[in-house]
């Protein structure tokens, strides 16, 4: 059988004998992806390092003993009776959490035995399998026990400095010889389980943090004896990841809809836009009448009345883009006279006594109507002198100071817009 593995981050992983298991559902696993399985029908020797120790592990090499493959499985044997053998993945096969090693294995014969397994920031051998370089800053290293003194078995966690964190030692139990011996290891965020020969250890472990730094994790598997050069096979191998969660488009808020006169500035204002992944790094905008601008705070005039779809398009520092548009109603003078004429008509102009003036609104509409005349005609002398006639009319006894100012505060527009033509 072949290989499938996928290439990841920084750091190694290293298995013997795996077989996959999906998730406990107790523990809310999220979508898992496949990230190796190897059924041994062939040794990829770019997927994994193999050597083998010396006469109680003096010296490393490939040399130092066998590796055969034969029925869909690996068989490592050291030479020296008092040898061990040792197998990592020569690439980083964890970049996600949470992260399920499986491994399916045997020891033939029933000498002294013990099985060690490290996740670690690099493997525990140095690259061409010569030397055993020990714990190197081992985030999690689980020791399986020994197949005849009945050595505890235990799993020891330790920080990104290298200190230990935390530490798992049940009642010492032999591991079984001649039977195939399934182990599972679960790497959470905050946690590390291991199961095998059906015992579980669960220990504290800040892989989370340990995997910020790394960028991945690698695992190293040995058994060593003192006996016999029984070794160890390996049926199977296989590692699955959290899958790499759907990156979310950014969210763009070009701000609510506007209306302006010819002539005049309008704001636009997009830092209400969000990054859900990450942060927004540019914004971009199309006014809708050919112009364009950037940044998150923009102005525009627009010289021309109409109906404008202005478009904000945001991109954040993943290089995703999303848009949103905001519509802008631009007045002419003459569409503001209209307006402001309707207001009047609209508005209620009474005395103190409640009554409304005879001709008093009439008088107002009049004057509007002089003013919509002159602009029409382009004579903006004419349109300024109807509109300040305007102004003056508006008696404080008859229209409300607030509504009175307000149309004031529209003439002026009306006559920047016209003035802008």
């Amino acid at each position: 059988m072949s290989v499938r593995i996928r290439s990841l981050g920084v750091a190694v992983l290293v298995v013997t004998a795996l077989s996959l298991v999906a998730l406990p559902s107790a523990f809310g696993a999220p979508p898992m992806e496949s990230v190796l399985v190897d059924e041994f029908g062939a040794l990829d020797s770019a997927t994994w390092g193999v050597t083998h120790a010396g006469y109680f592990s003096r010296t490393f090499g490939a040399t130092l003993g066998t590796a055969t493959l034969g029925s869909g499985a690996l068989s490592l044997a050291p030479i020296a009776s008092r040898g061990g053998d040792v197998i990592w993945s020569k690439a980083p096969v964890v970049t996600s959490l949470p992260a399920h090693v499986t491994m399916r294995v045997r020891f033939p014969g029933g000498g002294y035995r013990n099985a060690q397994l490290y996740v670690a920031s690099a493997p525990i051998t140095s690259a061409d399998g010569s030397k055993w370089l020990g714990p190197t800053q081992p985030y999690v290293y689980a020791y399986l026990g020994t197949t005849r003194y009945g050595t505890y078995p235990k799993i020891t966690t330790y920080g990104i400095d290298g200190q230990q964190t935390n530490e798992a030692l049940p009642a010492a139990v032999p591991l079984p010889t001649g039977d195939w011996l399934d182990i599972e290891m679960w790497l959470y965020e905050d946690s590390v389980r291991c199961t095998f020969d059906g015992r579980s250890l669960t220990a504290a472990c800040d892989l989370e943090t340990a995997l910020a730094v790394t960028g991945g994790f690698a695992l190293t598997f040995g058994q060593f004896n003192d006996i016999d050069r029984g070794g160890v096979v390996i049926d199977e191998i296989s590692i699955e990841q959290a899958a790499p969660a759907e990156s979310q488009p950014p969210v763009a808020d070009a701000g609510s809809d506007a209306e302006a006169y010819v002539g005049e500035a309008v704001a636009f204002d997009g830092s209400a836009s969000a990054a859900v992944d990450g942060e927004i790094v540019s914004w971009w905008w199309a006014f809708g009448d050919g112009s364009t601008g950037d940044g998150a705070f923009a102005e525009h005039v627009y010289a021309h009345a109409g109906e404008y779809a202005a478009v904000l398009t945001v991109m954040d520092d993943r290089g995703v883009t999303a848009s949103d548009e905001r519509k802008v109603r631009v007045l002419s003078p003459l569409k503001g006279l209209a307006r402001l004429k309707a207001s009047v008509r609209a508005a209620n102009l009474a005395n103190k006594s409640g009554k409304i003036p005879r001709g008093y609104t009439l008088a107002l509409v009049k004057k509007l109507d002089r003013a919509s005349v002159s602009c029409g005609r382009g004579n903006l002398v004419a349109m300024k002198a109807a509109l300040a006639a305007f102004i003056d009319q508006l008696n404080a006894a008859k229209v409300l100071k607030q509504t009175a100012e307000q149309w004031a505060a529209e003439v002026a527009r009306i006559i920047s817009a016209a003035e802008y033509r």
